[in-house]
């Protein structure tokens, strides 16, 4: 990490008015423009979102609009491996539900406007519908947590709440706030060192990844 140098001078002068002194301080900060990112990155933590307590995440994510049926067993009629898919228990009263996720037609029709057949569309949208109620299930049975991320350095601060996914949080979101605190102390005079820049490797994959993911867009199975 870059030695920050800072130097601080103080200055007093004396003078009478009067029958008083007025003695008046003046203190001068000094320090080095040169700020290194990694002191920028440590100043930005990770902490539980306090004032997301009581919200559930079906709620603020979008495409998962559910229902929720409690029950104390499978009727015959659910007893396929299709049905027993939204099958759970929700871990904080230990009870079985079902959970029913409805079919997206505005899905359907994204498909269909960017070029698949209607056979195709149809199994993409299953494909969604499977991987949402996976979601649910796993939230109803483990539960959730929120998190923010967020930091100040040298006055400058940014931050971001409602995050669901502490991995992400720490990983991607910690880094996109220093940069932000990094672009405010640049746009104050400052110069940032040892800011990550891409890698051209990483380029390049992100340029394949980019390829593949139109090349498969509509491949169900991937």
């Amino acid at each position: 990490m870059t030695t920050q140098l800072k130097q601080s001078k103080t200055a007093t002068t004396t003078i009478r008015t009067g029958d008083v002194l007025v003695h008046t301080t003046v203190t001068t900060d000094v320090e080095s423009v040169y700020v290194d990112f990694d002191d920028i990155l440590a100043a930005v933590e990770v902490f539980p979102d306090i004032t997301m307590n009581g919200e559930t995440p079906w709620d603020w994510c979008d495409g998962y609009v559910h229902t929720v049926e409690r029950v104390s067993r499978l009727d015959e009629g659910r007893d396929t491996a299709d049905q027993r898919r939204g099958y759970c228990y929700s871990d904080g009263h230990r009870e079985r539900i079902v959970i029913t996720a409805g079919w997206d037609d505005d899905l359907y029709r994204w498909y269909r406007d960017n070029g698949a057949s209607k056979q195709v569309a149809r199994e993409m949208v299953a494909l969604s519908l499977r991987k949402r109620l996976d979601q649910l299930r796993k939230w109803y049975e483990h539960g959730w947590e929120w998190w923010c991320c967020g930091g100040e350095y040298k006055g400058f601060s940014d931050g971001v709440g409602g995050i669901d996914d502490f991995d992400y949080a720490h990983d991607e979101v910690r880094r996109e706030c220093a940069e932000n605190i990094a672009h405010q102390l640049e746009q104050a005079g400052c110069v940032v060192t040892g800011k990550p820049t891409p890698d051209p490797a990483d380029t390049r994959q992100q340029k394949r990844d980019r390829f593949r993911r139109n090349r498969t867009l509509f491949s169900w199975t991937d």
